[in-house]
């Protein structure tokens, strides 16, 4: 009889092998202008009006106030966000 034990071949997991995606036929001229690009998500953007135009300009003033008093874009945009 053989003294050696015969070695255990262990089960081996494969990755998955993804499929190639498939691009529905459009005739969408966007669709071929950058065929590389990711199309955006706007499910997280909310159609909002634009803020007045003295609101904004009380908000750009506050900010060149902070990044001029603060010394640099860092420590102002910490400030705004505290």
């Amino acid at each position: 009889m053989n003294s050696r034990a015969k070695p255990v071949n262990l089960p081996v997991r494969k990755a998955p092998v993804a499929a190639a995606p498939t691009k529905p036929a459009s005739t969408d001229a966007s669709d071929d202008a950058a065929p590389g690009r990711a199309r955006t998500n706007n499910y997280f953007r909310k159609n909002r009006t634009p803020l007045a135009r003295d609101d904004a300009k009380r908000q750009g003033d506050i900010s060149q106030l902070a990044f001029l008093t603060m010394g640099g874009r860092d420590a102002a945009v910490d400030f705004l966000n505290s």
